[in-house]
């Protein structure tokens, strides 16, 4: 038995737990503990200030009920210990308003914690609400239609697809657009008309009067650039635009289980170091071919096969293009419902479009209504060159070609060009020398030492 049993009959000495450290039995003599103990103190005296005030003031709250009865329901509550408070929350608040500044901080920081959990509530309340109307308006959209017509009841319907060669997966300007394209879709018989825009061509690519390859309007503006340019050079105004990476179509083929090809041997010979390549950009794995021949490749090899291009021209390239496109149109008209959902949500996200989720759950549900009828490179008429020190493909001329695209693309066979599709033409006339006339000499003389190589 210590002193301190000894002084107290036999039991240890009531000490202060505050003034004891649990982890050695023994007082801490640091600076620290004791600031903390100080700090404890002054907390409780102030505490109990408050109480003693509360009290003075409004007596008949503290005073103990003799019973519980039913004009007074509330049991009788201890009344020892300093966290005893047995007025009410009126009273608190009156009291804390009499309480020092870092006490009255402290009841505001309760209420306004109250506050934010009810904020948060609501607004994971909307969140959940929202959520909920916009997967049953997608599904009613999907199932039943929307009620609105999309961009045309009928008539034509035009999409410009660009598909960029981005090593960083951006979509807008700085990226290189490998693909150009006008989807044309006749909304009465479901035809669907693609005609490839040779990225050399050369149009005038702003309003500057800067004239340039195609792509080039895409590298220096985004689709918006692109989209002036075709509707200033072509005389085509889309009623909307998909802009894709190749990873987007990468997802898509092997979404939809890849796609048969015929591989030639020229291509066979180039399109393994494409595979690499395009596993690289895309960080999706795949194999290289074994054999030239029919191949089933699955998204990288595709996209390596649309993108060869050493063993021919860019007009072959775009024509590669088509076919993968076609192909994979086939493809998704012959897949059910829930895997076109799942093209449609894994797809878009690597997208920049200007259609909406509704437009393209609709096209979904209705894309067996569609079916590609014919493709094509645009210009039609061309020839390549040098042209302000670039190598560039010239239409021949452009005014030609551009009625030759209306004509493709919407059965327009008397369509009068604007005055800019004019202006442009005349301007390539002007730098290369070129006429429609010369191109008809050219291509008449062609054909006469075909047939006699023939003979």
């Amino acid at each position: 038995m210590d002193q301190s049993e000894r002084k107290s009959g036999g039991k240890p000495e009531n000490r202060d737990f505050i003034n004891i450290d649990l982890r050695s039995g023994r007082d801490p003599e640091d600076a620290e503990s004791r600031e903390k103990r100080e700090k404890y103190l002054k907390d409780l005296a102030r505490l109990q200030r408050i109480r003693e005030e509360a009290r003075r003031k409004e007596p008949e709250k503290f005073r103990r009920p003799e019973k519980t009865d039913a004009r007074n329901p509330e049991p009788e509550r201890a009344s020892s210990g300093p966290a005893f408070f047995p007025y009410s929350d009126a009273s608190v608040s009156r009291a804390a308003e009499k309480a020092p500044a870092s006490t009255r901080k402290t009841a505001r920081s309760m209420g306004a914690d109250k506050s934010k959990k009810r904020r948060r509530h609501i607004f994971r309340n909307l969140l959940r609400f929202c959520f909920i109307f916009l997967l049953c308006w997608g599904v009613k959209s999907l199932f039943f239609g929307s009620g609105v017509p999309l961009t045309h009841e009928t008539g034509y319907y035009t999409v410009a697809v660009f598909g960029v060669d981005s090593r960083d997966g951006a979509l807008g300007k700085g990226a290189l657009a490998d693909v150009n394209m006008l989807v044309s879709l006749n909304r009465e018989t479901g035809d669907i008309r693609i005609a490839s825009v040779y990225r050399d061509t050369f149009v005038q690519i702003n309003q500057d009067g800067r004239h340039h390859k195609f792509n080039e309007a895409y590298m220096i503006g985004g689709p918006e650039q692109a989209l002036w340019t075709m509707r200033y050079n072509l005389g085509v105004t889309p009623d909307d635009y998909v802009t894709f990476n190749w990873k987007a179509v990468v997802d898509a083929v092997n979404i939809m289980g890849g796609v048969d090809i015929d591989i030639t041997k020229a291509e066979f010979k180039y399109i393994n170091s494409f595979i690499t390549e395009t596993v690289k950009s895309t960080g999706i794995g795949s194999v290289q071919l074994k054999h030239a021949g029919q191949n089933h490749l699955d998204g990288v090899q595709a996209v390596a096969y649309a993108r060869l291009r050493l063993m021919d021209t860019d007009f072959n390239r775009t024509e590669r293009q088509r076919k993968v496109i076609s192909l994979l149109m086939d493809k998704i008209r012959a897949a059910d419902l829930p895997k076109r959902i799942e093209l449609v949500t894994s797809v878009l996200p690597e997208t920049k479009t200007s259609m909406t989720v509704n437009d393209l759950l609709t096209y979904a549900r209705d894309v067996k209504k569609y079916h590609i009828a014919e493709t094509t490179g645009f210009p039609f008429e061309k020839e390549t060159g040098w042209i302000e020190k670039k190598d560039c493909v010239i239409p021949v001329t452009l005014e030609a070609n551009v009625k030759e695209l209306h004509a493709f693309l919407y059965g327009a066979k008397d369509y009068r060009v604007p005055s800019s599709v004019r202006e442009v033409s005349e301007y390539i006339i002007k730098k290369t020398g070129l006429t429609e006339a010369d191109w008809e000499k050219a291509r008449a003389s062609s054909e006469s030492e075909k047939e006699e190589s023939q003979k």
